[in-house]
């Protein structure tokens, strides 16, 4: 994939992001370069622990000024109005915010479930980092996220992606 091309028919148009299990080592990568693609805007960051996101996000030298802690959808309305990212421990607050895509990355199948509902209903795209959910309700949530013109994939860089990727390389080099 040309990403020059990708990010460049955006034009001046962000993409803005909600990232689940913000503590995690899949949400470190993820956040440590999207600071330096100026097309991606993280909105939201949901974890149990806000201490540690907080902290990881110093570690990746986000301004602590650009972020808050927030536990009221009055907070992250008021976050996003002001530009700021909104670090939440209540998954249900994501639905206060506007943005264009999740990346799920809990691990934990009782909220990504319930996460991956609430977004494609509302017409949000996911990325499903989270292989608990994408190998027992992947299928269902494509079809789930077809019918609310939203898009469900797994992400690459995770197993379930990694696996496909094989997959198909070793189909398109005809091994059998």
């Amino acid at each position: 994939m040309n990403y020059h091309l990708l990010f460049d028919a955006l034009g001046s148009r962000r993409i803005r992001i909600a990232v689940t299990g913000a503590s995690g080592g899949f949400a470190r990568s993820l956040l440590a370069q999207c600071r330096a693609i100026p097309a991606i805007e993280i909105v939201a960051l949901y974890d149990l622990n806000t201490d540690g996101t907080q902290a990881l996000l110093s570690a990746l030298h986000y301004r602590d000024q650009d972020s808050r802690v927030c536990a009221s959808e009055q907070d992250v309305r008021h976050c996003q109005q002001n530009g700021e990212l909104a670090i939440i421990s209540d998954y249900r607050l994501l639905s206060a915010l506007m943005f264009d895509m999740v990346v799920e990355a809990t691990g934990k199948p009782e909220v990504s479930i319930n996460i991956a509902v609430s977004a494609i209903k509302r017409g949000i795209h996911i990325g499903m980092v989270s292989k608990e959910i994408d190998s027992v309700a992947g299928p269902w949530l494509n079809r789930l996220a077809a019918q609310h013109n939203a898009v469900y994939t797994t992400v690459d860089g995770d197993q379930p992606s990694n696996l496909i990727g094989l997959y198909t390389w070793a189909k398109v080099l005809a091994w059998r």
